[in-house]
């Protein structure tokens, strides 16, 4: 059995998730061979809160998370599974390391427990969600934490444009042409970029495009040849060399190797507030504030 339940990230009742995340889901799976599900690297923060035993991640160590967060990073997790998963996870804008834990994404590391980062809120969150009898009242309990812990915060408009052009391009946009458009020199913008988000902003383009290939090749109907000359590799034998780098495994074989391949389907497109976001964002987080 496989259940999934997927929240609006622009939901008007629920706005400081839908500020701060791109995507929310609820998972429930029954009868898994047990297995290793890949974690691709991703332009968003992952918080995965397990409501079942804890996962086994693999990252720079491999050990128990009961609510694990990872920041942005090109290695892949591996997430060790038995015959059943059920948790929440959520897919956030780098931006939400400062507004809700007070520090840059760029100091946190492939994986972490949020009680490190948070103390005994990140403890009571996972309890209280485990006590909820539905996955929306799950939702709510994530939606009243994170206004409690919400603090006003908005990014350097040159590094959102640059974040912005990236996803734009497709990953293509070089680091010349985000410097000329935002009116920074290139070393300042890669040294404020990976500060920020702890990726370079190539690293970021290479994602970006990488994951473009990874959602064309779960949606079927594409050859490898058609995809990579479609997202702008060399040849298929490029696009494979990715996704040694960024998988541990070939794109051919990626379906096979991990049962639920295609559960991380989110597309990563803002560093900040939409033009949506801003109109229905709290009011305390409309604020003009200095870094």
């Amino acid at each position: 059995m496989v259940e999934y339940r997927s929240f609006p990230a622009r939901d008007r009742r629920r706005p400081v998730l839908a500020h701060l995340a791109r995507r929310v889901v609820g998972y429930a799976h029954e009868g898994l061979e047990p297995g290793t599900h890949i974690g691709m690297p991703s332009t968003s923060l992952t918080l995965v809160i397990s409501l079942g035993d804890r996962l086994e991640v693999e990252a720079d160590r491999t050990r128990p998370y009961a609510t694990c967060l990872g920041g942005l990073t090109t290695r892949p997790v591996r997430i060790h599974h038995g015959a059943s998963m059920r948790g929440v996870q959520l897919d956030l804008s780098p931006s939400a390391a400062r507004i809700l834990f007070g520090t840059p994404a760029g100091v946190l590391p492939q994986a972490v427990e949020l009680a490190e980062v948070l103390g005994r809120p990140g403890v009571t969150l996972r309890e209280q969600m485990h006590e909820a009898p539905s996955w929306g009242q799950m939702v709510d309990l994530l939606e009243d934490h994170f206004a409690r812990l919400a603090r006003p915060y908005r990014p350097p408009p040159e590094l959102a444009e640059a974040w912005r052009i990236i996803h734009a391009s497709g990953g293509q946009a070089t680091v010349a042409v985000l410097a000329e458009t935002v009116g920074w020199s290139s070393r300042r913008l890669q040294t404020h970029f990976r500060r920020e988000c702890g990726i370079s902003p190539k690293e970021a383009a290479l994602i970006v495009r990488f994951n473009r290939t990874r959602q064309m090749i779960a949606g079927g109907g594409r050859s490898l040849a058609q995809i990579a000359a479609t997202c702008g590799y060399a040849d298929q034998a490029h696009l494979t060399r990715d996704w040694r780098r960024f998988a541990g495994t070939a794109p051919s074989r990626w379906p096979e190797e991990d049962p639920l391949a295609f559960v991380q389907d989110a597309t990563d497109t803002t560093m900040v507030e939409s033009s949506h976001e801003r109109t229905h964002r709290p009011q305390h987080l409309d604020r003009d504030l200095r870094r």
